[in-house]
């Protein structure tokens, strides 16, 4: 069983006035609803930047979509909803390659340091040039590492 929301008559006149395309009414919607979306955004993920690149989508997602609007919820709950739809998507895959990132980058960097701390440690007794060509050696490994693609043919 549906349930629809009755909205007002002002929701009614403004979501007519977006399926005219009216800009000015669009604006106002901007203007009144974009610090919710931001921080809806936040919550899912990692950097106000991502946020506001949610938001955008939530925006085209809006002006793409209007016209099939149900009215099964308020305006501002469907948005809302896009919002947090687009950004569980982006805050997903955020974590899988920020994860798969510092996973390769802890792994480089854990090596590399302890070849740093260890060895660049017990050779300062030998030459400068040898000292820098073991550290330079395992910060180079540590760079391989990062700019490896994660997808193996998948």
């Amino acid at each position: 069983m549906e349930t629809t929301v009755d909205p007002s008559g002002d929701e009614l006149e403004l979501i007519a006035s977006l399926c005219k395309g009216d800009e000015t009414a669009f604006m106002s919607l901007v203007e009144r609803l974009q610090p919710m979306m931001l921080r809806v955004a936040r919550m899912y993920v990692s950097s106000q930047a991502v946020a506001e690149e949610v938001v955008q989508e939530a925006w085209l997602g809006v002006l793409q979509g209007i016209d099939r609007f149900e009215g099964r919820s308020s305006l501002r709950t469907w948005i809302l909803r896009i919002v947090s739809n687009i950004a569980k998507t982006k805050g997903r895959r955020e974590g899988r390659s920020v994860l798969a990132f510092s996973n390769g980058l802890l792994r480089s960097e854990a090596g590399s340091a302890s070849a740093r701390t260890g060895s660049c440690a017990r050779r300062r007794s030998t030459s400068p040039d040898s000292r820098c060509s073991g550290c330079e050696a395992a910060a180079g490994a540590g760079h391989r590492v990062q700019h490896e693609p994660t997808d193996k043919g998948r």
